[in-house]
């Protein structure tokens, strides 16, 4: 005898666009991390202090967005939490670095700018979960 749900909700299309999108940043994010720390990827040793002090942190933020791209696909409602936490983490770790090494270095334009292609998709997501948490979508 098949087993059938009670009711069967269909996944929303921007669930999964948004789902992919975080899985494929999320993944490249902690696979350049974890290269770039174990130094198989060369970079300017700017960035390679920047993420042998960071590298907790980025890690972190690359494994709360994987996770959160997974519950975000299952329609779960701690992708809320996950996502959101994550996004906190990263733009808190991207201000600090503004304040304190990046502004007198870097126009503050070019870094407002940057800070606005980077976060512009991930903060339009946690919106748009937070809003499927809110109609009851996320169980």
């Amino acid at each position: 005898m098949a087993r059938t749900p009670h009711h069967i909700r269909k996944r929303p299309t921007w669930v999964w666009v948004a789902s992919v999108y975080v899985l494929l940043t999320a993944g490249y994010a902690l696979l350049h991390t974890v290269l770039t720390r174990s130094g198989v990827i060369a970079v300017p040793p700017a960035q390679a202090a920047y993420t042998k002090s960071h590298f907790p942190l980025m890690v972190l933020t690359a494994s709360l967005n994987l996770a959160g791209a997974v519950a975000l696909w299952r329609l779960r409602k701690v992708a809320v939490w996950l996502l959101t936490t994550a996004l906190a983490v990263s733009l808190s770790m991207t201000i600090a670095y503004m304040l304190t090494e990046a502004l007198p270095a870097v126009p503050l334009g070019a870094m407002v700018g940057g800070v606005v292609l980077a976060f512009g998709p991930l903060v339009a997501i946690c919106g748009y979960v937070w809003t499927l948490w809110v109609r009851g979508v996320l169980r």
